[in-house]
């Protein structure tokens, strides 16, 4: 029976991109270890989902939150 083995990448705009893709599972081990792109990472050995986890993005990565205006206290004496 024909069961593969795949490591797949879902990036934080949500693009999902198959890394690898094949019949032999070390092959796909060694991209899931070696991906440090953000996002969250799949690792599916022989047809079943064995590992998974998240990477986060960096901080160069990251646009800055703009500030909040906040209204200025009127003190009345």
């Amino acid at each position: 029976m024909f069961k593969p083995s795949a490591t797949l990448h879902r990036s934080p705009q949500g693009v999902i991109t198959v890394l690898v893709c094949s019949e032999n599972p070390t092959e796909c081990l060694q991209a899931y270890k070696d991906c440090t792109e953000p996002g969250q990472l799949v690792y599916m050995r022989k047809g079943h989902m064995d590992k998974f986890k998240h990477i986060k993005a960096t901080a160069e990565d990251v646009q800055p939150k703009p500030k909040r205006k906040r209204a200025k206290k009127v003190i009345t004496q």
